[in-house]
């Protein structure tokens, strides 16, 4: 639907209809899928980082770091961050071309480290469930940091407007949102096959006003 839309809209066709599904637009149903994709695997991540730590799993801070990296991404996502961050970026150190988009370099670098940091983690998963995260990884990071690079060029060189952008822009956020569908299937599986159940228990009239709700998990 993506790429339906931003053809359409490349070729100014259904204006009215292509923006609820031009991820290109901040406030339609890419958006909304994005947000709550990255908010659901916050949720899974924080879950296995508890039964991480019940089990005693030496990865557990692993977990934990992640689980605050995709709470960041579902922030970022919520509030365009990296786009104000990008318009500061721009107006005190410039930029254009290729790094017209300047939040890029500075993310990019960040997942570099972060790259590094998990090395040791990925070498403790199992061989089916590093391959599934690694191309999740790849999908997501390249669809959101790699494709922009052209997008940028596209847009420094003539406009957000034409086909030519909104092509690739539909093909950085497709990418994007099937990783993290692939990035969601494996957390459940990963969860599922770990913890055999969840509960909540909130405060009752008996429990001493104010207290916060106590979670369970049965690894």
């Amino acid at each position: 639907m993506d790429v339906v839309a931003s053809y359409l809209a490349g070729t100014n066709r259904l204006r009215g209809v292509t923006r609820f599904f031009d991820a290109d637009f901040k406030t339609n149903c890419p958006s909304s899928y994005k947000i709550l994709a990255l908010l659901t695997s916050t949720i899974f991540l924080w879950l296995i980082t508890e039964a991480s730590r019940i089990t005693l799993d030496r990865f557990s801070r692993h977990w934990r770091v992640l689980a605050g990296v995709f709470a960041f991404l579902t922030l970022d996502e919520m509030t365009a961050l990296h786009q104000s961050f990008s318009a500061m970026l721009h107006k005190e150190i410039g930029g254009s071309g290729y790094l017209k988009y300047s939040w890029q370099v500075v993310y990019l670098a960040a997942l570099g480290l972060l790259a590094v940091y998990f090395i040791p983690f990925l070498h403790h998963l199992g061989p089916r469930m590093r391959v599934r995260l690694l191309a999740a990884a790849i999908l997501f990071g390249g669809g959101s940091g790699g494709v922009e690079f052209i997008k940028a060029h596209l847009e420094s060189t003539g406009s957000d407007e034409t086909l030519s952008f909104k092509l690739v822009a539909a093909v950085s956020d497709s990418a994007e949102m099937i990783g993290l569908a692939i990035l969601l299937l494996l957390l459940l599986d990963f969860l599922t096959a770990r913890v055999a159940a969840v509960s909540v228990r909130l405060p009752d009239g008996e429990n001493e006003a104010g207290q916060l709700a106590q979670h369970t998990l049965d690894p």
